[in-house]
């Protein structure tokens, strides 16, 4: 008798998760943003070549508070590279304005828009819509973002 049981409520957890004909356990959700930048001066990368190192570059703005930067690196045709790495302990769907400081000799103003889906699956998870780089529109296809410091 356990068996049959066993089978049944199996069976129901497996099924009850389609919504509207949509499975969600097949469904890939983009996870929340980690922004990922390269940062050129001069056609050098200074985070590789150590002008700057992470304690030197400060984030100001929106919830500045809730971001976090890190190093890190990432795979390109060429090679890989060395980049910053910007992650926020909570987005929400919201446009944040922020700047990075490097040391006191440059800054980038950086606008970040997130948003939800619409997708009953996905619903709640942000991800990135929009980011402008020094009022600059970047497409979202082309990460890492390039900050060039002038």
């Amino acid at each position: 008798m356990k068996m049959p049981i066993a089978l049944l409520c199996l069976f129901v957890l497996l099924f009850s998760c389609d919504l509207d004909g949509t499975e969600c356990n097949v469904n890939l959700c983009a996870g929340p943003p980690t922004i990922i930048f390269e940062v050129i001066s001069n056609g050098e990368n200074v985070i590789e070549n150590g002008t700057y190192d992470i304690e030197d570059i400060l984030i100001e703005g929106d919830d500045s508070d809730r971001f976090d930067l890190s190093i890190g690196a990432f795979q390109t045709s060429g090679g890989e590279i060395t980049t910053l790495e910007l992650d926020n302990s909570n987005w929400s769907a919201r446009s944040y304005d922020i700047t990075l400081n490097f040391g006191s000799d440059f800054s980038a103003q950086i606008e970040l828009v997130t948003a939800t889906p619409e997708d009953e699956c996905c619903e709640g998870i942000p991800f990135l819509r929009e980011i402008s780089i020094d009022g600059n529109t970047i497409s979202l296809g082309s990460e890492p973002f390039r900050i060039t410091l002038n």
